[in-house]
């Protein structure tokens, strides 16, 4: 490897000159001239680019990375048919789709009307008259369309022994015999209950099928989760009064009394339409009275008739 020379090695001349180029290139190297900078636009208009990027990104890509749980009260989204399509962002089955997924393994929401299967009997053993061979089908959200059976209704979690209320089940197909849901002529299987993941409450006056011909006991079933109220008027539906107030066995509180002024029934609350507004009560002896106002005199009974 050769040796790189020495400053001694130098000429006097060639040392002198390059001293000279060395000195004048110090003096001149703050004058030289500079390419000027690149003008803030263009950085400016590349990130409007990206930020315009991002925001289409995020319009297209956002809403499928968003938790159901977002959207909207509940994470609820409701159909034309009043049925929830999604709950928590998991799939509700209706009709067909639960035929079609037939005896997959695990869980999933079925969501239709709840019907009694059974026809209304008496039992002895029960206040209310209920209960005898009952049993219970999901059938399509206007009451046709695919019928199945439904096992362990009664002690799932949530239930509410009213018949006609669209309601959606967490259940599992069920593969085996069943006893009661065997009856279910036509139904294409049978559905074991876990629990209830949602249901909208029914409101209507009570049915004459819900009272035997020959008398007797109330079948509560078949009697809407609220019952119209009439106001003092006899005509005008003041609003719903819930079920469990006008039928059953002990569901009724009493107003304590004494011999100059006997029991009384606790006025019955009475909601709106919505079914979750308190409007007033219906006061024994009085009738209807609006939230806030004082009972007037005695009136006729304003209690809706069948």
């Amino acid at each position: 490897m050769t040796d790189l020379p020495t400053r001694t090695s130098i000429g006097p001349r060639l040392r002198d000159y390059l001293d000279t180029e060395l000195e004048r290139a110090a003096r001149d190297f703050p004058f030289l001239p500079r390419p000027a900078p690149r003008p803030d636009g263009h950085r400016l208009a590349a990130g409007v680019a990206l930020a315009g990027i991002a925001i289409v990104v995020a319009a297209v890509i956002g809403p499928r990375l968003i938790p159901a749980t977002s959207l909207g009260p509940g994470a609820i989204q409701i159909g034309s048919d009043g049925l929830p399509v999604a709950i928590h962002g998991e799939p509700v089955l209706h009709g067909d789709q639960i035929t079609a997924r037939g005896a997959a393994p695990g869980s999933f929401l079925a969501g239709g009307t709840l019907v009694l299967g059974s026809d209304p009997c008496l039992d002895a053993t029960v206040a209310s008259g209920g209960y005898c061979e009952e049993w219970w089908k999901l059938v399509g959200a206007t009451g046709s369309g695919p019928q199945f059976a439904l096992n362990n209704t009664r002690s799932a979690p949530g239930f509410v022994r009213t018949s006609g209320a669209l309601t959606v089940f967490r259940v599992q197909w069920f593969a085996g015999e069943s006893s009661g849901p065997s009856l279910c002529t036509g139904c294409r299987g049978t559905l074991v209950v876990e629990n209830v993941a949602w249901r909208m409450p029914t409101k209507g006056p009570i049915p004459d099928t819900a009272s035997p011909p020959q008398g007797g006991p109330i079948y509560g079933a078949l009697v809407p989760d609220f019952v119209p109220a009439l106001a003092r008027d006899g005509t005008t539906i003041a609003g719903y009064v819930p079920k469990r107030y006008l039928i059953g066995s002990g569901s009724v509180e009493e107003v304590p009394g004494n011999p100059s002024n006997p029991p009384q029934d606790a006025p019955e609350p009475v909601y709106a339409d919505d079914l979750t507004t308190l409007v007033g009560h219906m006061v024994p002896g009085v009738g209807f009275v609006p939230l806030g106002a004082s009972p007037g005199p005695a009136a006729p009974s304003a209690s809706a008739a069948p």
